[in-house]
């Protein structure tokens, strides 16, 4: 084609960013699993749940952000989707839709998992953002 409407510099990209409760810890907090530079733009992804997140005690909740609080994946409780079951779902920026729902990276940011409510202890999943720039 003619690279019309193309930026120079831009490519596609997936970032894998793996997590193991057991390996990397499961207390309730922030933990970074991967980082994207500034003007980077999420456009899609999925989350690939492999081993369910397990309770020390109570009902745990989990959330995937980069750039706002529970813009990848809302915090739901380990006890429904999309942590429940070993399955894989589809993030909040969607290919098909990334007109309106990419999300634009103001700063270099850190893809992070947020634990809240009580620890996790088993459990492993892996986000993979589609990302241009």
């Amino acid at each position: 084609g003619s690279g019309v409407g193309v930026p120079l510099g831009t490519e596609f990209r997936q970032l894998p960013c793996k997590y193991s409760f057991a390996a990397n810890g499961g207390g309730t907090g922030t933990y970074a699993i991967g980082r994207l530079p500034q003007g980077a733009r999420v456009v899609g992804g999925f989350l690939d749940v492999t081993g369910t997140p397990t309770a020390v005690s109570g009902t745990p909740t989990i959330a995937v952000s980069v750039e706002g609080a529970n813009d990848l994946i809302t915090a739901a409780s380990v006890l429904g989707a999309p942590w429940s079951t070993v399955s894989k779902t589809l993030v909040t920026p969607r290919i098909e839709t990334q007109a309106t729902t990419s999300i634009l990276l103001t700063a270099d940011r850190n893809v992070t998992v947020t634990i809240a409510t009580a620890a996790i202890n088993t459990g492993v999943f892996t986000v993979t953002l589609e990302v241009l720039g």
